[in-house]
């Protein structure tokens, strides 16, 4: 009996080894219509159209847009630079230091912080300037953070006055003559925020 079995083990193990030796390879074409994986991209060969993933930069400048609404309606103070209220440098500042930010405390220092950017390549998050109350003025007086993407109309969250942390659009009477410029902090290269949880990016 041990010997029978000894023996159906053997077949058996021999019938394995053959059936995977005699497995046909997967033809080449099939091996090209296999996805490539490259870190965080898919591409296929044939299509050569890469479907990549939403790169990191995306969700920090949505989550910074975000972040900065929650603060509407937070009155605005001279030198502000907390819940309890901001001025318009403060406001700005303050939310970027959330995400691992640091800029100069003024409009001023932030308008040359930056790369300046034309007005038609203007996206959220970047950092929008404008004369102060004299729209005669060449000095920059006063900043805000854009809030909507590239090619719209172009609208910006800052610390009004008047109406505290608000929004408002460079098209209004107020503030196009008054336009000075924009500048991008943000790019494709970030450092990694301090704020992990605001900021919903990974965190080295």
């Amino acid at each position: 009996m041990r010997v029978f079995l000894l023996a159906l083990s053997l077949f058996a193990t021999v019938s394995s080894v053959h059936a995977v030796a005699s497995a046909k390879p997967l033809p080449v074409q099939d091996l090209l219509d296999l996805p490539i994986i490259l870190s965080d991209t898919i591409a296929n060969p044939q299509t050569d159209s890469p479907v990549e993933s939403t790169p990191p930069a995306v969700f920090l400048l949505d989550n910074l847009v975000t972040y900065a609404k929650n603060y509407l309606g937070v009155p605005y103070r001279s030198g502000g630079r907390s819940e309890k209220g901001f001025d318009c440098s403060g406001f700005t500042s303050y939310v970027f230091s959330q995400f691992g930010f640091s800029l100069p405390r003024t409009s001023y220092g932030q308008a040359v912080a930056g790369k300046a950017v034309n007005t038609d390549e203007i996206r959220k998050g970047d950092l929008i300037f404008f004369k102060g109350r004299n729209a005669k003025s060449r000095v920059v007086g006063h900043v805000g953070i854009v809030i909507s993407d590239k090619g719209e109309k172009i609208r910006f969250i800052h610390a009004s006055v008047n109406r505290g942390i608000s929004i408002e659009t460079i098209d209004s009477k107020y503030y196009k003559p008054r336009f000075v410029k924009s500048v991008r902090l943000l790019d494709t290269s970030l450092p990694a925020p301090e704020n992990c949880a605001v900021a919903a990016v990974p965190c080295e």
